[in-house]
């Protein structure tokens, strides 16, 4: 069976895009450059929050994380 070639244009740029966000991602998390922290969608921060909310202790409350963000940016880990 043949495969249809628009599909296989598709694949390809869709793999060559990856790519070039998997540099960029590697270039920014070895910069270590700090970016500031633009805000928390409402809606994820409500799910965070009810997540924290059931199991307390677990991971460091989402409250701490934003203050920290605004205060010392955000940086890039890949």
């Amino acid at each position: 069976m043949n495969e249809d070639p628009t599909k296989q244009i598709q694949e390809s740029e869709k793999e060559q895009k990856k790519g070039e966000l998997i540099a960029l991602a590697r270039e920014l998390s070895e910069s270590k450059e700090s970016f500031p922290f633009p805000g928390i969608d409402p809606e994820s921060y409500a799910t965070l929050k009810s997540a924290e909310a059931e199991l307390p202790g677990y991971a460091t409350p989402i409250d701490a994380l934003v203050e920290r963000f605004e205060s010392e940016g955000m940086k890039v880990a890949l």
